[in-house]
């Protein structure tokens, strides 16, 4: 089967930029149309509250990202006005945490707004949930409105690599966030640090990574985890050319993985 998806950076894209407040959705914007990419994802780094339709190019698509159960319905909100066909969430707040059974009641409640607005939900593995108990809460909400914004590299904190993660979570993964990353061992020799790297140098194949990705990823995006705000827009620089390459081989055909059979 063929399928059209779109690709794009987002506001995690050049997460120091974010933190020095440099960073707005108008930039965003006019970096990916310079980079000829049609999607962005506007997530909690950066601000969202006013932004209008016609503060983008047209013909651009406007993904949404927000953290904390609670906020949703207000993003929702902010997602109807720019028309906007998928919105991330990362689960946990700093003060709340909640047991999978809070999250599929919770999400379950929205799925009345998500079906009128035509938005998915993607929910992003993160540093808590495994992998498997994902899965689980996007199975027992069972709607086309919710499945999971797969990260290369958050599920490390949960002790898990991608092999896991793409075992389990792949064939939910309605959004791609590509980020690479190494890991080297520490001095001693006792541990190891894990740190993001310039994309294509480190150990997440972004063509194999793609090639797993079912006919429900509507979309990937580039993320970073630059160590330091100088080496930030090089970066980019080389992640973007990595997408625009996946970009370029698009449509492509759905694949399965570890033997999962594509949806």
């Amino acid at each position: 089967m063929v399928i059209a998806r779109r690709f794009g950076v987002g506001s995690y894209t050049w997460p120091w930029a974010a933190r020095e407040k440099t960073l707005t959705a108008q930039v965003i914007a006019e970096r990916a149309l310079a980079a000829g990419l049609y999607t962005i994802q506007l997530c909690d780094n950066i601000p969202l509250t006013g932004l209008q339709s016609s503060d983008f190019p047209p013909g651009m698509t406007i993904e949404l990202g927000t953290r904390g159960l609670a906020s949703v319905p207000e993003t929702l909100a902010l997602a109807a006005k720019l028309n906007t066909p998928l919105l991330r969430l990362v689960i946990d707040t700093h003060d709340h945490e909640p047991e999978p059974g809070e999250i599929i009641e919770t999400v379950s409640g929205f799925l009345p707004q998500l079906s009128a607005q035509n938005c998915t939900l993607a929910i992003e593995n993160h540093d808590r949930l495994s992998a498997r108990t994902l899965a689980e809460i996007v199975a027992a909400v069972n709607s086309p409105f919710v499945g999971i914004c797969l990260d290369t590299a958050n599920s490390i904190g949960a002790g898990e690599g991608l092999e896991t993660v793409l075992h389990h979570l792949a064939k939910h993964t309605v959004c791609l966030h590509l980020k690479d990353i190494q890991m080297r061992r520490v001095s001693h020799l006792m541990g190891f640090d894990v740190f993001g790297c310039e994309p294509g140098t480190g150990i997440v194949d972004f063509n194999a990574t793609y090639a797993g990705m079912t006919r429900r990823c509507q979309s990937v995006i580039l993320e970073q985890w630059p160590p330091e705000a100088t080496v930030e827009e090089a970066w980019a620089e080389t992640g973007i050319g990595l997408i625009r390459r996946l970009k370029s081989a698009s449509p492509a055909e759905t694949k399965s993985v570890s033997g999962l059979e594509s949806l």
